[in-house]
């Protein structure tokens, strides 16, 4: 076999049954404790948010600890979300892993392979053939289009592989209100998946003995030609000389934690001047403390994969903690009854952990409620980085219809203003007594299935 023995040496390509079953549990148990730092700071943990584009700066504490200031004497929540984001490249090329797998397991590659190795040697049987590979020229192959497409495919997977991204997460939220007074745990952890692919060594060049003397040939898969080239190229640029580096590829896993523990002082004002701006104006101040952890994780095809090791790593990983401050507003108009406008600043004092530091964020909404329908919209006005160091500025709102406290359903809209290229993320959700479960998507170069459930 010219390429099947070292291909599947590498993680992602490894049909081994043991060895990917490994890989998967792997996969889906950090998946089931990932939990995503959306924006750097406002969850979308609330149903009622993530289902209208995450506009939850009017009613959701999660964003705005104002909005504790209009809630019951006692209250107790439960929320717990959970997404999977990727990209057309990367569901494109995990297609494309899983059809060649499936050829593997058929025949399809080895027969490729086989061909591919005849098609090399069988020609070099003619003495004029060999005559004109000695001269320089190139001399045909006898290869089917099926067979030298196969092939192209393993080479472009193995080219494209560390392009591949996968954003696995899950939210959690507790908060207990009592009167003006609210104490909540949030639990965040975001996980990165992503293969690293060591190899630039990707041309077909094979060392084949003819007669005794070794002869390095270089294939073209396209024009389906065989030609004679050095030593040194085959050493510089041979996928077989790279297998060593393919060996080498991993699958990383960057996973970042971070618990916050706010205590949230709420409080409503009657302004009351006699004017058009009278209203209802809410106050919120939470003072949080933080906790960070961080740890990246390699396997490779190598490893004795045991779950409990990569867990207890996670476990152990090294701890950041720090504190700050929350501040929003929230405001009613007496004379648009209905209507709300609010702004929040997030992180004021600008927590620091280690090499990471979470900047100051501001965020405007509005929304309005009445007849059983309601209408809202956020907008950030700064932009802001998670802790992966990636730029987000979240724009979204939308439109959900609640005829009974037990039953209701949402659409909205979400765009990330620095990421224009992700596309718009269309939202929707239902409720059903104590249960909201809402959903996100896209189909612009960009893949999110959002879980959300609200008790």
């Amino acid at each position: 076999m010219l390429i099947s023995d070292y291909v599947y040496k590498i993680p992602l390509f490894n049909i081994n049954e043991h060895n990917q079953g490994c890989k998967m549990k792997i996969l889906v148990t950090i998946a089931i404790i990932a939990i995503n730092l959306t924006a750097s700071g406002f969850y979308e943990i609330d149903t009622k948010a993530s289902s209208i584009g995450g506009a939850g700066l009017t009613n959701s504490a999660y964003f705005n600890p104002a909005v504790l200031a209009n809630k019951k004497s006692i209250d107790f929540s439960f929320k717990m979300r959970g997404d999977v984001k990727t990209d057309k490249n990367s569901i494109s090329l995990l297609n494309d892993i899983q059809n060649l797998a499936k050829s593997s397991t058929t025949g399809g590659f080895e027969k490729a392979t086989t061909a591919l190795g005849d098609s090399i040697t069988n020609p070099l049987k003619n003495p004029s053939a060999l005559l004109k590979l000695n001269d320089g020229q190139k001399i045909k192959m006898n290869l089917s289009d099926e067979d030298a497409n196969t092939i192209k495919d393993v080479k472009r997977i193995i080219q494209n592989a560390s392009t591949i991204r996968i954003d696995a997460s899950t939210g959690l939220g507790i908060n207990l209100n009592v009167k003006n007074y609210s104490l909540a745990w949030i639990q965040n952890i975001s996980v990165d998946i992503s293969p690293v692919v060591n190899s630039d060594k990707l041309e077909i060049i094979k060392d084949v003995d003819v007669d005794g003397e070794k002869k390095y040939i270089k294939v073209d898969l396209d024009s389906k030609e065989m030609s004679q080239v050095s030593k040194s190229e085959y050493d510089n640029n041979s996928l077989f000389i790279g297998k060593k580096d393919l060996e080498k590829s991993t699958i990383n896993a960057n996973i970042v934690s971070l618990t916050e523990i706010p205590f949230i002082y709420s409080y409503r004002h009657n302004v009351n001047y006699k004017s058009d701006f009278d209203g209802y104006l809410y106050l919120g101040l939470s003072a949080k403390y933080m906790l960070l952890k961080k740890e990246l994780i390699s396997f490779g095809s190598k490893e004795d994969m045991k779950i409990n090791d990569y867990l207890d790593k996670i476990a152990n990983s090294k701890s950041y903690s720090s504190g700050s401050l929350d501040f929003g507003l929230l405001y009613h108009p007496k004379k648009i009854i209905g209507l709300k406008t609010g702004i929040v600043f997030k992180n004021i004092t600008s927590p620091s952990f280690d090499d990471k530091t979470l900047k100051p964020m501001v965020r405007y909404g509005i929304a309005f409620d009445k007849w059983d329908i309601k209408t809202a919209f956020d907008y950030d006005i700064t932009k802001n980085k998670t802790l992966s160091g990636q730029d987000t500025q979240i724009m979204g709102g939308g439109i959900g219809y609640h005829p009974y406290s037990w039953l209701g359903a949402s659409i909205g809209f979400k765009k990330d203003l620095a990421n224009e290229h992700l596309g718009t993320i269309l939202t929707t959700g239902f409720n059903l007594s104590a249960l909201h479960i809402s959903a996100g998507f896209s189909d612009n170069k960009f893949y999110q299935v959002l879980f959300n459930i609200n008790i």
